[in-house]
């Protein structure tokens, strides 16, 4: 693997887990639990 793939996909794994975490941003644990349960899979 090149450094401009491994710089690519440290940009794109970022980006997603970015996208991923934004509905629980600023939320407390005891929140996330509250309004979505235990998390254990990714949907969508």
């Amino acid at each position: 693997m090149s450094h401009r793939d491994g710089a690519r996909g440290c940009l794109l794994g970022l980006a997603a887990g970015d996208a991923l975490g934004a509905p629980a941003e600023n939320l407390s644990p005891a929140e996330i639990r509250r309004r979505w349960g235990r998390l254990t899979e990714i949907e969508g």
